[in-house]
């Protein structure tokens, strides 16, 4: 699902299906078709970088968007009336602490941290065939 522009054309016929909406003609949303989860996921890493990390560097982005999509990852759909209305709406709430810890944890089983001759930490990679 994506917005009207004209480039992801292409990049859709490479998928199954391909749904589009048009922001243009200030469409939104038509039944299950939006782009709402993918622009709040962008503006997650958008607002880290002005407020936390104040410059993301190209060699260094995927760990900038790892330390972003690990909470997005480690939420739970909770059920919410809306305003008091009968409507009932689905908002995603953090896990708790102690369990985004344990996954983390678990998820680092076997990686090793070691501090560079600058100060820095690096995660050797593992060797093969040894």
């Amino acid at each position: 699902m994506t917005d009207q522009l004209q480039t992801y054309v292409a990049i859709g016929q490479q998928f199954a299906s391909h749904e589009r909406v048009h922001h243009g003609i200030k469409e939104f949303s038509r039944g299950q078709v939006h782009v709402n989860t993918a622009e709040s996921f962008n503006a997650i890493p958008e607002r880290a970088k002005q407020g936390v990390f104040h410059f993301v560097s190209r060699r260094h982005l995927p760990r900038y968007i790892s330390e972003v999509a690990f909470p997005w990852n480690n939420r739970d759909p909770l059920e919410k009336k809306r305003n008091g209305l009968s409507k009932i709406v689905i908002v995603m709430k953090a896990k708790p602490v102690l369990e985004q810890l344990e996954v983390l944890l678990n998820q680092a089983v076997g990686t090793q941290l070691r501090r560079t001759i600058y100060g820095g930490v690096a995660s050797p990679q593992p060797l093969f065939g040894g």
